[in-house]
């Protein structure tokens, strides 16, 4: 390819041409702004990079053998026929049509008709390739203007051309009579100058699938009141927000009220904002598009005696799909709940997980606590007897929890029941230590 001082050159549609608003959104995608002009090559805003504007039909040829980089349809591309030394580097998801071949409603289904008779097309070589290999011999005109209109003048008998819709075709009285190919626009190189000048021409390529990708993502931001705070979390770490790797989050003047931000798709976007306002957030606003809901105000929080009471409730009154009674009738899986979670627990406290998910593992642990107290035959006031002892030395409420967890388990393990000494040990210690990371019972009971 003929070189160009080191600069990179862009082929796109000049104006007025399909795909020039297209080509010129993805180069500001890229940061690349230029002034349009009807054809030739402009500066830009980078002094590395230029924009030819030319022919559609064009792009790939100049491509392959003058300039860089290239956007045009697959369409064009296989137009071009000779495609050695091109590469597609990144679909835009834009354009989306097929290549067709039309005719007349009038005229007899299949394409055994159109032997001997005029097809009209700008793309006479993808339209020869295809009638040659149906077994078709007509003769390819290269027909400007309104393609369709040529059918209505009979001055062709079928046409060749891009669809998307149909509807131009039903407006002409034709119909699609078969799919050649599907086409978009694609961001196209030369192969030896992208090996050549890989390390700039890589970053315009991520910028554009940037903004390919990012078409169908949504940065909601919300705030999130405490009563609110763990019911979030637990959708959060539940993937049933989305939130890329993680959510963004910012403590806000209310104590306990937070700001978070969530990278959400298309496809969950109204379920997700529903989401958000059932569990308390507020004022949920999409930066892209600006639109804001309010939310709900959320009912009383939950308080550990709260939950608790549900907890017996569910000992009086036990309903057949509660998880509640599920683990009080079987000893063994209460049991390995609480392992897991207190395994879970400890880990994430360790590794310093953040203070949403340690109060998210800590919530996990007082659960199934409480079910084993309910258990036991535990009533509201021992429960809340227990945390009486915690001591004021927190290392040694860690202790506690440590040691009254494995003779917990231990008992648990000889007798099929908790020992009241090591259950209270280890829930006092539990809470104990729970506190001196910072948190409620109340708070982690949310």
């Amino acid at each position: 390819m003929q070189k160009n001082n080191g600069k990179i050159t862009i082929a796109v549609a000049k104006p007025g041409n399909r795909g020039f608003e297209e080509s010129v959104r993805f180069l500001q995608a890229a940061k690349i702004f230029c002034e349009p002009q009807k054809e030739g090559i402009v500066k830009t805003s980078n002094p590395r990079i230029e924009v030819a504007f030319v022919s559609p039909l064009g792009i790939p040829q100049y491509v392959r053998a003058k300039y860089e980089l290239g956007i045009t349809g697959i369409d064009m591309a296989e137009e071009c026929g000779d495609r050695d030394g091109l590469i597609l580097l990144l679909k835009l998801n834009e354009q989306k049509a097929r290549v067709s071949i039309a005719l007349r409603n009038d005229a007899p289904e299949g394409l055994a008709w159109l032997d001997g008779r005029i097809v009209g097309t700008k793309m006479p070589n993808i339209a020869e390739k295809f009638l040659a290999g149906e077994g078709v011999n007509a003769r390819i005109v290269n027909l400007g203007g309104t393609f369709e209109q040529g059918c209505v003048d009979e001055m062709v008998d079928a046409i060749v051309d891009q669809v998307s819709t149909g509807r131009t075709l039903k407006k002409y009285g034709m119909r699609e009579e078969a799919k050649i190919l599907d086409t978009e626009l694609c961001l196209f190189g030369n192969a030896e100058a992208y090996e050549r000048k890989k390390a700039f021409i890589k970053p315009i390529v991520t910028a554009m699938r940037g903004a390919v990708e990012g078409k169908a993502q949504n940065l909601l931001v919300f705030n999130v009141p405490p009563d609110a705070a763990y019911g979030i979390d637990r959708l959060i770490y539940a993937g049933r927000i989305p939130c890329g790797e993680s959510p963004s989050v910012s403590p806000l003047k209310e104590k306990g009220a937070f700001a978070y931000s969530v990278l959400v798709p298309d496809s969950r976007y109204l379920e997700v904002i529903q989401m958000l306002s059932d569990y308390g957030a507020r004022d949920i606003l999409d930066q892209k598009t600006g639109l804001w809901v309010k939310g709900e105000t959320r009912p009383g929080s939950i308080t550990m005696e709260g939950l608790y009471s549900t907890i017996l409730d569910r000992v009086q009154n036990p309903k057949p799909e509660s998880t509640t009674n599920r683990l009080l009738e079987s000893p063994g899986a209460l049991l390995g709940k609480l392992k897991d979670e207190v395994a879970e627990f400890m880990w994430t406290v360790q590794d310093d997980q953040g203070p949403y998910r340690i109060k998210s593992e800590a919530s996990d642990v007082l659960y199934p606590s409480l079910v084993m107290a309910a258990g036991m035959g535990k009533t509201m006031q021992d429960v809340l007897y227990w945390p009486q002892f915690i001591s004021k030395g927190w290392s040694m409420d860690i202790e506690r929890f440590k040691s009254g967890y494995t003779e917990l388990v231990d008992g648990f393990m000889r007798e099929g029941n908790a020992p009241d000494v090591a259950f209270g040990n280890f829930f006092s210690g539990f809470v104990g230590y729970a506190q001196g990371l910072g948190y409620r019972m109340d708070d982690i009971a949310r």
